[in-house]
């Protein structure tokens, strides 16, 4: 493959991969709200399409693999070195497109870290009420420690 189709075929590559992380935002948030409105069914629909969406970003890591590969064979590098930041400077002019590609790419990655991290927050804190709620109305007040649980609620009052 020339240096010309890899430039193509790693733009396109980027294109996907932008375009899967704001999906994989979208179901972040579909989770989030589906969790908060404790719709049970909605979360595990969302849950399903993250996980299809996280299969589809490990082909496309695969494919962005072989691209590296071949663009390492092309300069004689090691393609574990390699870098998107890497490519663009040994690029110069040709990779430019790549170049702005790559803070979108970057932005996007930073959008669903974000996302992913509130989310883990809000579905940590949802399990956390309802095994404190299940503690006391299974055994009292006597089996939740106010210390070592996130206790929501005085079951006395």
């Amino acid at each position: 493959m020339n240096l010309p189709s890899l430039w193509m075929h790693l733009e396109q590559w980027m294109g996907e991969e932008i375009a899967g992380k704001r999906r994989l935002a979208e179901l972040i948030t579909e989770q989030e709200m589906a969790l908060l409105a404790n719709r049970i069914d909605e979360l595990d629909r969302a849950t399903l399409a993250v996980d299809a969406e996280l299969t589809r970003e490990l082909e496309r890591s695969k494919r962005r693999q072989r691209m590296f590969v071949l663009l390492a064979k092309h300069w004689g590098a090691d393609a574990a070195a390699l870098t998107l930041g890497s490519i663009v400077e040994r690029g110069g002019s040709d990779a430019a497109a790549i170049g702005s590609m790559r803070e979108e790419l970057r932005g996007a990655a930073a959008i669903v870290l974000k996302k992913n991290r509130r989310f883990a927050r809000f579905a940590s804190a949802h399990s956390r009420l309802v095994q404190d709620t299940l503690a006391l109305v299974l055994h009292g007040d006597e089996s939740v420690s106010h210390t070592d649980s996130g206790a929501v609620f005085d079951a006395r009052a």
